[in-house]
């Protein structure tokens, strides 16, 4: 009969005492039991004793202490000439679900174990100039800044910025005018430049030759 199951096991019935039971970084045998994330195996830093599993966030796992991040692939979005957060913000990860199944994370069986995204802050970046253009690096420069600021140097992958509205208008090599809708710094470089105007699909591709991804 069901008092006959062990209630500790995933299969048959489940004493509901022991579902979510458990809470960020307590010790478990089984996904069910953590209250939020899953059961994961200690974090690749962790001492040689800890060989318990542990509740952590998706892309997270124990070291020993708390839950750290599984040294995911980090891309960090810079604002320009925003003054809402949540804007930014929203135009941020629309960018990147749109990036993540396009780029080759998305051979990757859960994407998000392998990538996360960060969004900087609109005021302590503060940027109101952004112009882009052929010979014209100051804004990759700013970004650069900014992100070494709030999360310390060198602790990101790939810088993606957008700047909001229209891009400058230059003259093409045929003589020939357009607006620039985006351009990455190389291929591959340390950061691309996008103009929320151009949509999208632009910060997703210019995101691209940062990785070293060609037309």
């Amino acid at each position: 009969g069901d008092s006959d199951l062990d209630a500790t096991q995933p299969i048959g019935c489940v004493e509901n005492k022991y579902i979510g039971a458990q809470s960020k970084g307590d010790r478990c045998e089984y996904d069910f039991e953590c209250d939020s994330g899953k059961c994961n195996d200690p974090h690749h830093s962790a001492p040689s004793g800890v060989t318990q599993k542990r509740c952590c966030p998706g892309g997270e796992s124990f070291n020993g202490t708390g839950c750290e991040d599984d040294d995911r692939y980090h891309l960090v979005f810079v604002p320009a000439r925003y003054s809402s957060q949540s804007q930014f913000s929203n135009d941020a990860t629309q960018a990147f679900n749109y990036f993540v199944p396009k780029s080759p994370f998305n051979k990757c069986s859960t994407p998000s174990n392998k990538i996360k995204k960060t969004e900087l802050d609109v005021s302590q970046c503060n940027i109101q100039n952004c112009d882009i253009s052929p010979g014209r690096n100051q804004c990759y420069t700013k970004m650069r800044q900014c992100a070494n600021n709030q999360l310390g140097t060198g602790n990101w992958n790939k810088l993606v910025g957008i700047a909001k509205g229209d891009g400058p208008t230059i003259t093409l090599p045929s003589g020939a005018t357009g607006t620039l809708c985006g351009r990455a710094k190389n291929i591959p470089s340390d950061i691309s430049v996008s103009y929320s105007a151009c949509g999208t699909d632009t910060v997703s591709h210019e995101a691209g030759h940062t990785l070293g991804l060609y037309h």
